[in-house]
C-alpha cells in the first residue's frame, strides 16, 4: 500500500486489502524468519550479557551487526519487491541484502532517521497509531527509489509541482 501511495496519488482502501491478500504468505514467511533470527540473536545477547573477554565481545558485536543488517534488509525489502519485474520474496531479500552491502553509509543514515522517528513516536505515543507507520514506509520507499535512481535502474521520482512545471514548460 505504501508503494502505491508513494507512486500513485489515487491509492485507496481497496489497494490496502489487495496488498494484504497478495502479501499474506510473504509476510508470514518474514514473520517466521524474524522470530527465528531475532530470537536467536537476542537470546545469545542476553545469555552472554554478563560474560567478559574478547571472544564474548566479538560475539556480541557479530550478533548486534546481524540484527542491524537484518533490520536494514527488511527496511528495503517491500519497496524492492514491488519494483521487481517478477516479484519473489527470495529475489527481493537478495536485492535488499545487495543494496545494504553496496550502500552501507546511506543505509546507516536511513536507519538513523527511522530510529529518530521511532524514538519520537515512543515519546509521543499516539503518533505510533496515527502516522509513524506511514512515515517509516515513506522513508523506506524514498531510500529505495533514491538508490535505484542513483544506480540508473529507475527514473527519479519528482514532486508533483516539479512534474507540473516540466509539463507546462
Amino acid at each position: 500500500m505504501s508503494y502505491l501511495a508513494y507512486t500513485r496519488p489515487t491509492a485507496d482502501l481497496r489497494d490496502l486489502w489487495d496488498g494484504f491478500r497478495q502479501n499474506l504468505r510473504r509476510g508470514l514467511v518474514i514473520f517466521v524468519l524474524n522470530v527465528v533470527l531475532v530470537g536467536v540473536n537476542v537470546s545469545n545477547l542476553t545469555a552472554y550479557a554478563g560474560q567478559t573477554g574478547l571472544l564474548y565481545d566479538v560475539g556480541r558485536s557479530v550478533w548486534i551487526g546481524v540484527l542491524v543488517v537484518w533490520i536494514a534488509i527488511q527496511f528495503y525489502l517491500w519497496p524492492l519487491l514491488y519494483e521487481m519485474n517478477q516479484p519473489s520474496l527470495k529475489g527481493a531479500l537478495r536485492n535488499a541484502a545487495v543494496m545494504v552491502y553496496l550502500n552501507p553509509v546511506f543505509t546507516l543514515a536511513v536507519l538513523a532517521c527511522a530510529a529518530l522517528v521511532a524514538l519520537l513516536s515512543t515519546v509521543f505515543f499516539a503518533s505510533w497509531l496515527l502516522i509513524s507507520g506511514g512515515v517509516l514506509a515513506a522513508i523506506a520507499n524514498s531510500a529505495v527509489f533514491d538508490r535505484l535512481a542513483a544506480a540508473g535502474l529507475r527514473q527519479p521520482v519528482l514532486p508533483p509541482e516539479a512534474e507540473n512545471e516540466s509539463f507546462e514548460g
